[in-house]
C-alpha cells in the first residue's frame, strides 16, 4: 500500500510545480489589447477635458497676439450738432512682454500635457494592479486545488489502513475535514474570480507571468535616474513663476503702449484725420510689488527641492523592498527544493504526507511573496512615470520577448 501512496505524492509534487512555476509566453496579444483599450478610453476622456479647459482659459486667448485691447470712441459737441468725431484706440503689447507671454503660454501647455500623462500613468498603474490581483486570485485557486488533491490522496491512503494496526482514525478525520473545508474555499474562490473578471471586463484567458524577480529589478534599474512627472511639473511651476515675474517687470519698461486713429467731421469744414501715439517712459519706481512675486518664486523653488528629495527617497525605499522580497523568495525556494528532495527519497507514506504539507506551505509563501514583488514592481514603474510615457510597452512581458515581437 505504500508504493501507490508514494507515486501519488510525487505526482502532486509535479502538479504543484506546474501551478506555481511560469512557463511559456502565453496571451501577450490579449494583454496588449486589454491595456490598449484602457489607454484609448483614458486618452479620449483626457482629450475632451483638455479641449474644455482650453476653451475656458481666458489667459490663453489674451496672449496670442500683439493687441492688448481695443476701444471705439464716438463723440459729439453739445452746442454744435454738425461736429462729430470717431476714434479707434488700439492698446499694444511691447515686444518683451509679448515674448514672455508666448513663453508662459508654452509652459502652460506643457503643464497640461504633463497632467495628461500623469492621469494616464495613474490609470495604468491601477489597471496593472487590478490585473495582478486577478492573477493572484487564480494562483490562490490553483494552490487550493493542489492542497485539496493532497488531502484526497491522504484520505484514500488512510482508508486503506482501516483494517491494519497502522490505522489512526484521527488522521483520517483530520484530512476529511481539511478536504471538505478546501472544497468550500475553492467554490468561494471561483466566485471571487468570476466577479473580479466581470468587474475588470477581462474576457481573455489569464496569462502565466514569466517575468522573474531579476528581470523586474533589471527593468526598473534602467529608469533609476528618470525624473518623475510630479517633479517635472514642479520644475515647470518654477519656470512659470519666474516668467510671471518678468512679465510684470516688462510692463514698467519704455514702450509704445497704444495707437489712436481719429477723424473729426464738420459740416462746414474738411474732415480732420489724426493719429496719437502713447509711450511709456519709466521715470519712477515700478508700480508693482516685486517682493510678492519673488516670494512665490522662492516657495515654488522650495517645493521643487522637497519633491526631488521625496521622489528619490521613495524610489530607494521601493527598490530596497524589492531586493528584500527577492531574498525571501530565494530562501523559500531553497527550502522548498530541500523538502522536495526529501520527498523523492522518502519511503514512509506518513512521512511523505507531512513533508508534502510543509512543501505546499513553502510554495504558498513563494506565491504570496511573488505577488507582493510584482505589486512593488508596478508601483516603482508608476513612480518613475514610465507607465504613462511608454504606452507601447507591456510591463508584464519579459523585455527579450517584447523586443522580438516589436
Amino acid at each position: 500500500m505504500g508504493e501507490p501512496m508514494i507515486k501519488n505524492y510525487r505526482w502532486l509534487s509535479v502538479l504543484a510545480l506546474v501551478c506555481f512555476t511560469s512557463s511559456g509566453y502565453a496571451n501577450n496579444e490579449d494583454l496588449r489589447q486589454y491595456f490598449q483599450q484602457i489607454i484609448d478610453e483614458q486618452q479620449s476622456a483626457l482629450q475632451s477635458d483638455l479641449i474644455m479647459s482650453s476653451a475656458n482659459d481666458g489667459f490663453v486667448e489674451n496672449v496670442r497676439g500683439w493687441v492688448d485691447g481695443t476701444e471705439l470712441r464716438l463723440s459729439a459737441e453739445n452746442d454744435d450738432d454738425n461736429k462729430r468725431s470717431i476714434a479707434l484706440r488700439v492698446k499694444l503689447k511691447n515686444a518683451p512682454r509679448h515674448s514672455i507671454e508666448q513663453d508662459i503660454l508654452q509652459l502652460t501647455q506643457e503643464q497640461r500635457q504633463l497632467d495628461h500623462q500623469q492621469a494616464l500613468n495613474d490609470r495604468l498603474q491601477r489597471a496593472y494592479s487590478e490585473l495582478l490581483d486577478l492573477i493572484a486570485e487564480q494562483e490562490q485557486l490553483d494552490h487550493l486545488q493542489v492542497v485539496s488533491s493532497m488531502h484526497a490522496a491522504a484520505i484514500k491512503y488512510y482508508r486503506n489502513l482501516v483494517l491494519s494496526n497502522d490505522f489512526h482514525p484521527e488522521n483520517l478525520l483530520e484530512n476529511e475535514l481539511e478536504h471538505e473545508q478546501h472544497r468550500f474555499q475553492i467554490e468561494l474562490q471561483v466566485r471571487q474570480i468570476n466577479a473580479l473578471t466581470k468587474a475588470l471586463k477581462f474576457d481573455a484567458k489569464l496569462p502565466q507571468l514569466t517575468l522573474t524577480e531579476k528581470m523586474m529589478l533589471d527593468v526598473v534599474a534602467q529608469y533609476s535616474d528618470r525624473t518623475t512627472l510630479e517633479v517635472e511639473h514642479a520644475q515647470l511651476d518654477l519656470m512659470l513663476q519666474q516668467k510671471k515675474l518678468k512679465h510684470e517687470q516688462s510692463g514698467e519698461k519704455f514702450a509704445l503702449t497704444a495707437v489712436q486713429l481719429s477723424q473729426e467731421f464738420n459740416h462746414n469744414k474738411d474732415t480732420v484725420t489724426g493719429i496719437q501715439v502713447d509711450l511709456r517712459i519709466p521715470f519712477a519706481r515700478p508700480a508693482f510689488n516685486s517682493g510678492v512675486r519673488q516670494q512665490d518664486v522662492s516657495e515654488v523653488t522650495y517645493r521643487l527641492h522637497r519633491l526631488q528629495q521625496s521622489a528619490a527617497l521613495k524610489a530607494a525605499q521601493l527598490v530596497q523592498k524589492m531586493e528584500q522580497s527577492q531574498i525571501s523568495i530565494l530562501a523559500f525556494e531553497r527550502l522548498a527544493k530541500s523538502i522536495d528532495s526529501r520527498i523523492k527519497k522518502a519511503t514512509d507514506s506518513r512521512l511523505i504526507i507531512k513533508l508534502r504539507q510543509q512543501h505546499l506551505a513553502q510554495l504558498k509563501s513563494i506565491m504570496r511573496e511573488r505577488q507582493s514583488f510584482r505589486k512593488l514592481y508596478i508601483e516603482l514603474l508608476a513612480h518613475y512615470s514610465v507607465l504613462g510615457r511608454e504606452l507601447d510597452t507591456n510591463w508584464l512581458i519579459p523585455p527579450v520577448t517584447q523586443n522580438s515581437r516589436g
